[in-house]
């Protein structure tokens, strides 16, 4: 992944402050470099990314009106996109993402040079095209779960949903030294997710393949699975919760996130008819990570 400096666009605009969690998330799964300011106490935040190609409008109005229908907002904010000066905006955001200690994982990106601790199984990610380098709290929730997890469970068939940058499908092949299947819909993500998977010495273990969650031919038979992590959104996380129940076997674990802590009793609602109860509940800022099992 080369760091030289390239011409980068800004995607900006600001939200109310019940809208910044969803916005922010969403800007995580578009761009490199994400930033977020209160413009004044109380009042509205600003977020700002940075993308290295010129971005398409459309796609990108299309993006805030599904966020201000997600967060009840009577319009999409104005959207403000410019290009920005060259200079190593990869290099300089990599500066700003220290590593991150999640029980006995250290997520660490190219530019560290001190070792990975002793009883701590690195994960080596940059910061890049495809949501997941440890820092945002979804993810982090999820690092603590599979934490959690490994100190009871012995996984053999874990998949995961919505994979970007393939963080968790490496931790989870460390982890269990099994084979892992991770599906995305975007194919910039999963171009990015085999890099980070060759990158780590999982390329053997873990099988990245753009799809369309747990309705994709590629995901497999009927009850594959003992293991569903996906770290997505709210919405898309209830809507394939039949499709979970009908892909993990009995006794399997699920592990969801991308889900803001006021949606957290949504998803349970609807897990809990297709017969999941919760073992476990991770809170971290304003995001929950549930973990459930059948």
């Amino acid at each position: 992944m080369s760091t030289s400096a390239v011409p980068y666009w800004s995607i900006r605009f600001e939200v109310p402050p019940i809208a910044k969690p969803t916005a922010e998330a969403a800007m995580h799964r578009l761009c490199e470099v994400v930033s977020t300011f209160e413009v004044r106490t109380g009042g509205p935040w600003t977020i700002e990314g940075l993308v290295p190609q010129k971005p398409e409008r459309g796609e990108l109005e299309a993006v805030l009106a599904q966020m201000a229908a997600d967060c009840g907002l009577a319009a999409s904010p104005p959207l403000q996109i410019q290009r920005v000066e060259d200079r190593d905006w990869v290099a300089e955001s990599q500066r700003g993402f220290p590593p991150v200690r999640a029980g006995r994982y250290f997520v660490y990106g190219s530019h560290e040079t001190d070792p990975v601790p002793p009883g701590r199984i690195g994960i080596r990610i940059d910061a890049g095209q495809a949501f997941g380098t440890g820092h945002h709290d979804s993810t982090l929730g999820c690092l603590v779960a599979l934490d959690g997890l490994a100190r009871r469970y012995r996984f053999a068939a874990p998949l995961d949903v919505g994979c970007g940058s393939g963080i968790l499908s490496i931790a989870m092949a460390k982890t269990w030294g099994v084979p892992v299947k991770a599906c995305d819909i975007d194919p910039v993500a999963i171009r990015v997710a085999r890099y980070n998977i060759r990158d780590n010495g999982v390329a053997g273990r873990v099988t990245p393949f753009v799809g369309k969650g747990l309705s994709n031919r590629r995901v497999g038979r009927i009850r594959a699975y003992d293991l569903i992590l996906a770290n997505i959104l709210a919405r898309p996380i209830i809507a394939m919760a039949p499709h979970v129940a009908a892909r993990l076997q009995p006794g399997g674990v699920s592990v969801f996130s991308g889900i803001l802590a006021r949606e957290a009793q949504g998803v349970l609602c609807a897990y809990r008819a297709q017969g999941f109860r919760l073992i476990r509940r991770i809170i971290i800022g304003e995001w929950a990570t549930l973990v459930l099992a059948r």
